[in-house]
């Protein structure tokens, strides 16, 4: 059996990762490492995180988003001139070593969620990893004793340049100050309220550079309900489910916020790339950048009967069946990277 070392930037030891939705925390593509591990395995390849073995073990090495240059694990992987696999994974307005497309041609093969690293780079297309659950058959809870809208999502502390927090504070904001009765908000860190100026960017960045950011006032959010421990519960008691995702500038970033709305039986409110919102069935989601507001926006929420609303549910439920839909599954996921993976390990130290 060929021996590959599973690295992530967020630790997971022990082969914690594999435990897939028994673990706390998990999701996205952590959901199928699972499975990816058993599909390895079936291909002569073990798989570990770096902590199980001493590293002189390993015949390659993978990483979940690019390490910094002075990682112990990734110098002694470039040393052992064994191959080496990324996955780029995450936004690199977020991890921005992801963004050192230079550093590409250490690796073997590179994985992308990212158009532009494939387009661009020669990189490997890999969808998001999702479990594609569907709507609930019996519709969940009626139409007429649901709120108007949610939204479920952390707040994001690095609101930098390219980021998408900042329209997200300003759909918060606007049902905070007009309409409160209609909007529910559920996430992590907002408990403390977010920073002033969180919603400039650019402005914001400055003042964290200076290392003042921490200085600013703090707004509370009256709308927020806590930290959510069902996001598929809190979405599914609305009508529509706010999805804003952290970027707008990246081709191909399409990642689980639509996918949870439909799968809990709200309509989303989707924001993504123009390229990725045109990709997908416009029938199953309302297109944020359609309005020139959040008051335009939310009028056409308010005012929409309700069966025009069954009718966005009906067409997301179409669309989680679909052969467009199973490019973000879990075995789409795990065919790509292993067959992708397991024939360069085969092949190394083969002679």
């Amino acid at each position: 059996m060929k021996k590959l070392a599973y690295s992530t930037l967020h630790g997971y030891g022990g082969d914690r990762i594999f435990a897939g939705p028994a673990a706390p925390g998990f999701g996205g593509a952590h959901l199928a490492d699972g499975l990816l591990r058993d599909a390895f395995a079936a291909r002569g390849v073990e798989c570990h995180t770096p902590d199980m073995l001493p590293p002189g073990e390993f015949d390659g090495f993978f990483f979940r988003d690019m390490p910094r240059r002075d990682d112990p694990f990734f110098r002694y992987a470039i040393d052992a001139g064994k191959p080496m696999f990324l996955h780029v994974w995450e936004n690199p307005f977020i991890h921005r070593p992801n963004a050192d497309h230079a550093r590409f041609r250490d690796f073997a093969r590179v994985f992308s969620l990212f158009d532009d690293d494939v387009r661009l780079r020669g990189c490997v297309k890999l969808n998001y990893a999702l479990p594609l659950a569907p709507p609930p058959a019996d519709g969940g809870i009626p139409f007429g004793r649901r709120k108007l809208a949610c939204m479920v999502s952390s707040l994001v502390k690095k609101n930098r340049p390219g980021c998408c927090s900042f329209m997200r504070l300003g759909t918060i904001r606007f049902y905070e100050r007009f309409h409160p009765e209609d909007f529910d908000l559920w996430g992590a860190n907002w408990g403390k309220g977010s920073p002033a100026l969180l919603h400039r960017p650019a402005a914001f960045a400055a003042l964290q550079a200076l290392g003042i950011g921490r200085l600013l006032p703090r707004e509370r959010h009256p709308c927020w309900r806590g930290e959510c421990a069902d996001k598929a519960a809190a979405a599914g008691a609305c009508r529509f489910a706010y999805c804003y995702e952290n970027s707008v500038k990246l081709p191909g970033y399409v990642t689980e916020k639509l996918f949870d709305a439909i799968s809990a039986g709200a309509v989303p409110v989707y924001m993504a790339h123009p390229s990725d919102a045109a990709a997908l069935p416009q029938g199953c989601f309302v297109d944020r950048a359609a309005f020139r507001d959040d008051a335009e926006l939310h009028r056409f929420l308010a005012s929409m009967p309700r069966e025009r609303w069954e009718e966005y549910r009906e067409e997301g439920r179409r669309f989680m069946a679909s052969d467009a839909a199973r490019r973000f599954s879990f075995k789409a996921y795990v065919d790509t990277l292993v067959s992708g993976i397991a024939p360069v390990l085969a092949g190394a130290g083969a002679a």
